[in-house]
């Protein structure tokens, strides 16, 4: 986990002497955390540069996995003026809605 030094999965075997957990609730907390890991390393890969496109589609280029016509709706997307002028004024979330 890279993307995140903070998160430091918890053990919470520390935490069983000073309070009393019953098994299904460490199971509980244990699953969380495991989906949680996998959660963010889905949504924030560590190879986030093929998303660049997203962030800025005029200047980016088309990441290797896009197919013939997504490259060419990318190139076509990032050449329409208007578009530019509204990906300007808007939020990256606002402007791909």
């Amino acid at each position: 986990m890279h993307r995140f030094p903070s998160y430091v999965p918890w053990d919470i075997s520390k935490f069983s002497n000073e309070v009393d957990l019953t098994h299904k609730l460490k199971y509980v907390f244990d699953k969380h955390q495991i989906q949680l890991s996998h959660w963010l390393e889905k949504y924030f890969p560590e190879d986030m540069e093929k998303f660049a496109w997203i962030h800025d589609p005029f200047t980016a280029k088309a990441p290797s996995e896009f197919t013939s016509a997504e490259e060419k709706n990318l190139t076509e997307s990032s050449c329409a003026k208007s578009l530019k002028i509204q990906f300007g004024n808007m939020e990256v979330a606002e402007f791909w809605i």
